[in-house]
């Protein structure tokens, strides 16, 4: 049912609670609390103290007058068995009306010392029921809109739980081995909890069943992966040698471990779905060209996928040097959409006919018309930022499966990993193979910007260049956009050349900026955070970060690593809106050694939606889970496992695996 359908509600409060995004009556109920007033401890007047109060009363007297200022004054006498107080209502006159002095109420407010004696002033009351919505037991608070008030929300939400029928959606026999209360019962409890108790186990169950369907959706992931197949990668160690012989560099033991797990994948029948999560500089890339190396030498071929051209260029040119002495005669290509039309057909046929070993490219890729004769590894760098179909059509275009390398600079944590991931392979670099540099990062105050302009003014003036990332585009956003910060850029380096950046240009509009700013004519780029992941240009190598508060630890620690590469030293400054809190949690930014406790102080901050994207596919069901709490966990895996015991468990809870298909989408790696 739509939410203007519920009675009481119509078109124009629906609009309002849309803005909530709460478009139907299951939006609703999973609209929980943000917090709750415990107004349930109940005080006789003879006792109550300065502070809080809760009382059960009812009114001796109820007057009605007026100030000078013509203010609304309503004077009544609050009564129990133990004596009484004197309460006042300002700008309340309906008060006089609708108190029945024959009713008792609940009482909430607080009684303090106003206008040389006690009282309390704005009291909330409401009749005595078994069943109170705004006092006498623990009220809920909604996250409001301007318009709805927490009282209105409170109202139609009772009406709605008392109406709804809830389905069990879990086995008797989980209910019974977890303890755990019934869904109707954890909805109603969630919302008009009658004790703490009753809360905390309304929590556990619907925590627990948010969780549920991401671990299953997990495990039926990894049961379909196991009954697929694939190429079966035969090693060959003289390649491999020669490989690392011709390398300008050694490779740490990290990545030697690590290829030598792909390698071990890749000569399964079944198809290798694993991660390499590394900071910039961990040397992921290479890992991925000695893995190709091993696929091409067995006569099949290889993907390379990039979210972007230049990405996409900075793959082709890097694995161009890495075998031009291995291999000088292996044919690698680039497909983008900048691809001329007589060179992307070209590729096309050689693609189809196996004469062309090594792709890489974009979305381009992805595509009915690109055929492969004998695809068997895909690399995907950056994975989160393709969407499941377009994989799955890349991947399908085969008579086999193909083994999956997925590379990324953005650390999942451990707990996370396991619990969204458990079909996957997970490998970390935190090594580098060269010297690390040093990024020098300041906090700087809006007001502080000025202490900036000395030491990047000299940088410039020696050749180096200068990254400005903004959150937003246009000017009529709270946050600084580019559009704005790009002409106060241009005011405050009159002497150097300014350029502009965002999503919403044109692809050879992006192109032709980026390849101004690599080749040097442009000193200083104003972006969002298209430049997040990929770009890689030596000579830029500063950063100012604008309202660094509004972007997560890990999203700041890439943005920073576009500067202090190649043996360079970095200079960032993280600009925010003099706000003591989020300049409280940029320290913890600085005080961070790598990033993956920033993912995981990231996490701890944000939740898992942030980490995993989980934004872009709609509302996030992960509200209520505690990752920390290892034993839960722990009993949802149980749940798990007894769920999928059970095959008629598929047929019979539709409305479970429902959600858990959707997740299988959101989560799913190949």
């Amino acid at each position: 049912m739509q939410i203007e359908e519920v009675k009481g509600v119509g078109p124009k409060l629906g609009r309002l609670f849309n803005k909530l995004a709460i478009y139907t009556v299951y939006d609703l109920i999973q609209y929980y609390p943000k917090n709750y007033l415990d107004y349930s401890k109940i005080t006789d007047i003879k006792n109550i103290k300065p502070g809080p109060v809760n009382l059960r009363v009812r009114f001796k007297s109820v007057k009605q007058s007026y100030s000078y200022r013509k203010t609304s004054i309503t004077n009544a006498v609050a009564i129990d068995d133990t004596g009484l107080v004197k309460i006042t209502w300002f700008n309340q006159p309906y008060r006089q009306k609708t108190i029945q002095t024959d009713e008792w109420y609940f009482l909430s407010g607080k009684f303090e010392l106003k206008y040389r004696q006690f009282q309390i002033i704005n009291p909330i009351i409401e009749q005595v029921s078994s069943d109170p919505l705004s006092t006498g037991g623990i009220v809920p608070i909604y996250g409001l809109t301007e318009g709805l008030k927490s009282y209105k929300i409170r109202r139609i939400v009772k009406s709605v739980l008392e109406i709804s029928q809830f389905p069990e959606i879990l086995p008797k026999l989980i209910l019974e081995q977890q303890q755990l209360t019934s869904l109707k019962n954890a909805y109603y409890q969630i919302h008009f909890p009658s004790s703490q108790k009753a809360l905390d186990l309304a929590r556990e169950r619907l925590a627990h069943d948010e969780l549920l369907k991401v671990v299953l959706a997990s495990q039926m992931n990894k049961a379909e992966s196991s009954n697929l197949k694939s190429y079966n990668i035969q090693f060959r160690l003289a390649d491999v040698q020669h490989f690392i012989q011709k390398l300008p560099f050694k490779l740490t033991d990290q990545q030697r471990l690590v290829s030598w797990q792909i390698i071990q994948d890749i000569q399964s029948n079944n198809p290798m779905n694993r991660l390499i999560e590394g900071d910039v500089g961990t040397g992921k890339t290479v890992i991925a060209a000695l893995v190709a190396l091993m696929v091409v030498k067995n006569d099949y071929q290889v993907a390379v996928m990039a979210p972007t051209e230049i990405l996409a260029q900075q793959h082709y040119k890097t694995l161009l040097n890495f075998f031009k002495e291995v291999d000088p005669g292996l044919k690698i290509d680039i497909l983008t959409g900048s691809t001329l039309a007589k060179d992307r057909q070209r590729i096309l046929n050689q693609l189809a006919n196996n004469n062309l070993k090594i792709v890489v490219g974009t979305h381009s890729l992805i595509s009915l018309e690109v055929k492969f004769k004998k695809l068997a590894l895909v690399v995907i760098d950056e994975q989160h930022r393709f969407g499941v179909k377009q994989r799955n059509i890349l991947k399908k275009t085969n008579r086999a499966m193909p083994h999956l390398l997925s590379l990324s600079a953005t650390p999942i944590p451990r707990t996370l990993a396991l619990t969204f991931f458990g079909e996957l392979s997970i490998s970390r670099l935190t090594e580098k193979p060269f010297k690390e540099t040093i990024i020098k990062t300041e906090i700087l105050a809006k007001t502080q910007y000025e202490r900036s302009r000395e030491p990047i003014i000299k940088r410039l003036l020696e050749g180096q260049q200068l990254y400005v990332v903004c959150p937003a585009i246009n000017e009529d956003s709270n946050l600084n956009s580019v559009k704005l910060i790009h002409q106060r850029t241009k005011e405050l380096y009159p002497n150097f050349k300014v350029g502009m950046l965002h999503g919403k240009m044109k692809s050879k509009d992006k192109e032709k900026v980026l390849e101004l700013f690599i080749n040097h004519k442009i000193n200083i780029l104003v972006s969002t955070t298209v430049i997040e992941v990929g770009v890689d240009i030596a000579n830029a190598t500063m950063i100012i970060i604008y309202d660094a508060e509004n972007f997560g630890l890990a999203q700041l620690y890439q943005l920073r690593g576009r500067v202090g590469r190649h043996q360079k030293d970095g200079l960032c400054y993280l600009i925010h809106n003099d706000d003591q809190i989020a300049s409280n949690r940029l320290k913890q930014f600085l005080s961070a050694k790598n990033g993956m406790e920033l993912a995981e102080l990231d996490f701890k901050l944000r939740g898992p939606g942030t980490i995993l994207g989980l934004a872009q596919h709609g509302r996030s069901d992960l509200r209520l889970v505690d990752f920390s709490d290892r034993h839960f966990i722990n009993m949802v895996r149980e749940s798990s496992n007894l769920f999928l015991s059970n095959p008629k468990n598929m047929l019979q809870y539709k409305q479970l695996l429902h959600e858990v298909n959707r997740y299988r989408q959101i989560i799913k790696l190949d």
